[in-house]
């Protein structure tokens, strides 16, 4: 159980640190979340971490899509 926890928890901070948000950040967002996500979640989040790492281009063109403003 444990490994699996830690598990969701290295998926989840590979993922969030692709965009740049700061381990304070990171640590409140994947503790409030972490156990509340399907096996399928975590693997299309792990998927999507994959590709990006692997496509540095794809991920700075997702970057620059975003908005930059605030969230209503």
């Amino acid at each position: 159980m444990a490994l699996h926890i830690r598990d969701r928890h290295i998926v989840l901070a590979n993922f969030f640190t692709l965009f740049g948000l700061d381990d304070e950040t990171q640590a409140r967002d994947i503790e409030g979340i972490e156990h509340h996500l399907s096996p399928d979640t975590l693997k299309t989040l792990a998927d999507l971490t994959l590709y990006f790492q692997q496509n540095p281009k794809a991920l700075a063109k997702f970057q620059s899509s975003r908005k930059t403003s605030e969230l209503p």
